[in-house]
């Protein structure tokens, strides 16, 4: 919802898809079940192309991942941006003005680097870029970036190591 009021905000010709929306079957995949995957994958492309989608924002750091590295494969060719790029985009471009940083105003910030978003995808400016736009302190963790800490929850994830 706060994606779209920002698009709406700035101007952004966009749509939902609502009750056609589905998941991308990320979930699914990374637990083994390559079938179920497959199905959600294929309705969604099909949904997809049939409004002739370009190009899709996401919130998450897993579906992005998997638009835009695994639906290719299957026929589902898109642009994809994580909304953090998205929002810097409308900052830099002058679309989107930020207004003495709200509640973040003085306060210190730092940023988790989700696995999917940063080391699977190279996307790390991005977030820092529009934390550094509001009025307040950012603050590097000590893991971040190429070695930041994992969850774990994802085999292929890099620097976890179980207790």
């Amino acid at each position: 919802k706060a994606i779209a009021k920002i698009l709406t905000h700035c101007n952004v010709k966009f749509a939902v898809l609502g009750t056609e929306e589905s998941c991308t079957g990320d979930p699914a995949r990374r637990a083994g079940n390559e079938f179920t995957f497959q199905m959600q994958a294929q309705m969604n492309i099909q949904v997809l192309n049939g409004y002739e989608v370009k190009r899709i924002v996401t919130g998450c750091p897993h579906c992005f991942n998997t638009l835009k590295n695994e639906y290719p494969e299957l026929g589902g060719n898109y642009e994809v941006l994580h909304h953090t790029q998205l929002i810097r985009d409308l900052i830099n471009t002058g679309k989107l003005v930020l207004q003495n940083g709200g509640v973040f105003k003085g306060k210190k910030i730092t940023f988790h680097d989700p696995c999917y978003l940063g080391r699977a995808n190279d996307v790390y400016e991005a977030p820092r870029n529009l934390i550094e736009k509001l009025d307040s302190e950012f603050v590097e963790m000590k893991r971040c970036k190429t070695n930041g800490l994992c969850c774990g929850a994802q085999s292929h994830c890099q620097n976890f190591n179980p207790l």
